[in-house]
């Protein structure tokens, strides 16, 4: 039996394809019936208009999820894009990601990333304190669930960042290849 070839080009998981385009078509009936039927018979009155707003900003938003990707966690060769949640890492170039480990958070062990200085430098000022916040509880600045990235359990996950944060040659398995 021959050793299957490495791996090769981006790992995603998590699609969220239909999620978004059930996201997108409610919020464009939603936007459809506030800003095509409430808003002309009841005019610019302050709750209505702020329906509007918020149905518009539903559309953009699902529309931007579902043309940029229909997955929750990605690697790839530049790093890693989270968007499991509201308050997750977002884009991190493995320039930025000094370390991973596993940590004990809300109940179980969970995926920990530590950055560089430049790294946390370049954290929005809501993000940096969410990371002090773990910086002091757990020793990491950024915590990602372990199901972000797979059924395997948190170890197996931080041993496989480990092995792309210490080596960029092990990265360059994660390019995309031509077809």
């Amino acid at each position: 039996m021959e050793a299957s070839p490495p791996r090769r080009g981006p790992l995603e998981r998590g699609s969220r394809r239909t999620t978004d385009a059930v996201g997108l078509a409610a919020s464009i009936v939603a936007l459809a019936v506030t800003g095509g039927w409430v808003l002309p018979h009841l005019g610019p009155f302050p709750p209505v208009v702020l329906g509007v707003v918020l149905t518009t900003i539903g559309v953009v938003t699902f529309a931007y999820l579902l043309a940029t990707g229909p997955y929750v966690f990605r690697l790839d060769e530049r790093g890693l894009h989270d968007r499991s949640g509201v308050f997750q890492a977002a884009r991190l170039p493995w320039e930025d990601l000094a370390g991973a480990k596993v940590v004990f958070a809300e109940g179980r062990e969970q995926i920990g990333l530590v950055l560089t200085d430049a790294g946390r430098g370049r954290a929005t000022i809501f993000v940096r304190r969410l990371m002090d916040e773990h910086r002091s509880a757990f020793g990491v600045d950024v915590i990602v669930a372990p199901e972000a990235m797979g059924k395997a359990p948190a170890g197996e996950h931080v041993s496989l960042l480990r092995r792309y944060i210490d080596s960029s040659e092990k990265r360059e398995e994660l390019r995309p290849q031509p077809s």
